[in-house]
């Protein structure tokens, strides 16, 4: 079941991005996340999500998101600039009917401004709008205590038992 939010903050629309939408449409999205892809704003991403900056290689890398998970653009209300993606994969569990692991990255350019905050607070409201039970889950590089701090705003809590010394996960279970 592909999973294909769209909602909208108080600052914030978040919609599936526009990669497969027509040439056009793919080529802004190339243009617009070569502002948004930088080495900082890559650092803390697992290795699967690193590229080496040219336009053949952002055209992979979309392609790989869009084969491993469903992938949200995150743009302002005021003036529709990209300012980052939101990523949801999803895991088979015989538990519950949704376990998804978010990811989400923001342009440099939108540090500092409670974009993240805001973003994860909205997406957990969508899923608790749904009503279906759900588990969010959400990892964190140790050397990346904001992103936790963001996680823990939202209501996921560290999950000693999934953690290891690089990574903290959190979960939220709706």
């Amino acid at each position: 079941m592909p999973l294909k939010p769209s909602f909208s903050t108080q600052r914030l629309h978040v919609a599936p991005w526009p990669a497969t939408r027509g040439t056009y449409g793919r080529q802004q999205l190339v243009t617009e996340l070569r502002s948004i892809l930088t080495a900082n704003v890559l650092k803390f991403l697992p290795e699967p999500l690193q590229f080496q900056d040219s336009q053949s290689t952002i055209e992979d890398w979309i392609d790989a998101r869009n084969a491993e998970s469903d992938v949200l653009s995150v743009r302002t209300l005021e003036d529709k600039a990209l300012v980052g993606l939101l990523i949801l994969a999803q895991f088979e569990s015989p538990d519950i009917s949704l376990e998804v692991h978010l990811g989400y990255l923001f342009g440099e350019t939108a540090w500092g401004k409670g974009y993240a905050t805001e973003l994860i607070t909205g997406l957990v409201a969508w899923f608790r709008a749904q009503g279906t039970p759900a588990h969010l889950w959400g990892g964190v590089e140790t050397a990346n205590p904001a992103s936790a701090k963001v996680l823990r705003k939202a209501g996921l809590q560290s999950d000693p038992t999934h953690s290891n010394d690089e990574t903290e996960m959190f979960k939220l279970v709706i």
